[in-house]
């Protein structure tokens, strides 16, 4: 029996429909319906882009040092922002255009509290942090996905040609809603590490690695001279 089959035993949805949409391949996060990030239990019943073991692995380092005000900008499932409520003492406050009623959900499901801001990047983003954390859509447009992917959001992954339009965007406004010792995390995909490289002359910044070797993320905060 597959992994999948004997999760699906094991959650008592091995039924005739989960086989049929698995068979298709359906990602097996969907059927079960649920992804567990750090400790949360992130609800995908509203189809949000279903979360990696990339990002947990990112930000199960970042929450180390994360503390005071944070926001989870291009949120979607909440999960970045769920596991910063739950592994610290920080407020949170949720930016996303399409998901709400998802990350909602997700915060009365883990019983957390944070405020959820209907905002397209930062259109809508009244403050400033200590910390933002960024997943944004980083897919190029035209590129060859496997067909699990075809079930979850175009929105959630796709960024044109070269997959840097909303990571363009959000360089180009994130100092004006980070504290002036405040920090960023960005994720984004290993071949487009030379490109944000040239729109980072205003940080300060480092490149890490995920667990498979490949650059995933940077920390960046303000240059010294850049500091309000």
């Amino acid at each position: 029996m597959s992994k999948e089959k004997e999760w699906l035993l094991k959650e008592g949805k091995l039924t005739e429909k989960n086989l049929k949409r698995l068979k298709n391949k359906e990602p097996i996060d969907y059927i079960i319906g649920y992804y567990d990030f750090l400790g949360c239990n992130i609800d995908l019943s509203f189809k949000p882009l279903i979360p990696r073991t990339e990002t947990e692995y990112w930000v199960e380092k970042a929450l180390k040092e994360i503390k005071g005000e944070c926001l989870d900008i291009f949120s979607g499932s909440g999960c970045i922002g769920l596991a910063v409520l739950k592994n610290t003492q920080s407020l949170v406050d949720f930016a996303d255009k399409y998901f709400l009623k998802q990350i909602k959900h997700n915060l009365k499901v883990n019983d957390l509290k944070g405020k959820v801001i209907k905002s397209d990047i930062f259109s809508n983003i009244k403050k400033k942090y200590d910390f933002i954390l960024a997943n944004p859509p980083y897919v190029p447009i035209g590129r060859k996905l496997d067909k699990s992917l075809s079930f979850e959001p175009s929105k959630a992954l796709f960024a044109g040609k070269d997959g840097l339009l909303f990571i363009r965007k959000f360089l180009k406004e994130v100092d004006n809603y980070l504290k002036k010792e405040g920090v960023f995390y960005l994720e984004f995909d290993s071949f487009q590490k030379k490109e944000i490289e040239k729109l980072l002359k205003d940080y300060q910044y480092e490149f890490f690695k995920d667990q498979y070797g490949k650059w995933r993320y940077l920390r960046a905060a303000l240059a010294r001279e850049k500091k309000k």
